[in-house]
């Protein structure tokens, strides 16, 4: 995979990777990933005080659903004003 993952798609390995009950060397065989690369993401997770969530769905409707590492969804309904200056405050 020459390319820079987005961090959705590095959650979804993360994930993935866990769920499989392989190798990471194996894992990454059959996802063309480095296990550099998993075993950085997985490190960078661990570390983190906070993990990684997952943005599942924003709609026409303004809804938005967060996933928790923990499988918890959290769906907030609000303008689109909202959700901009939540993220803006979280960067």
């Amino acid at each position: 995979m020459g390319k820079i993952c987005s961090v959705e798609k590095r959650i979804g390995f993360c994930e993935k990777w866990r769920a499989s009950g392989l190798t990471q060397k194996v894992f990454c065989e059959q996802h063309g990933i480095t296990t550099k690369s998993l075993s950085r993401w997985l490190r960078f997770e661990k570390n983190r005080q906070v993990k990684f969530l997952r943005i599942a769905d924003v709609s026409n409707n303004e809804t938005v659903e967060i996933i928790l590492p923990n499988r918890i969804r959290i769906k907030i309904a609000a303008e689109k004003s909202f959700f901009v200056s939540l993220i803006k405050g979280l960067l």
